[in-house]
């Protein structure tokens, strides 16, 4: 099951036409975040919907597995 492998994480800028450089902002964020809160490891996180392509809201993917 991709729940138990995975955080699914979606965001809903208010904004429409928000530029790739926001998303990047959030996916970073969180990146750090789950670094933080999982004592300094790496887990590897992806956007997998955009808003800017014309998804409804930005989809992110963090696996729940760190890389290190």
């Amino acid at each position: 099951e991709t729940s138990a492998r995975k955080w699914v994480i979606g965001v809903h800028f208010s904004e429409k036409g928000k530029s790739l450089m926001d998303c990047r902002f959030v996916l970073g964020m969180l990146q750090e975040l789950v670094c933080w809160a999982g004592g300094g490891k790496s887990f590897p996180a992806r956007e997998v919907n955009c808003q800017s392509d014309g998804a409804g809201l930005c989809v992110f993917e963090i696996d729940r597995q760190p890389a290190n």
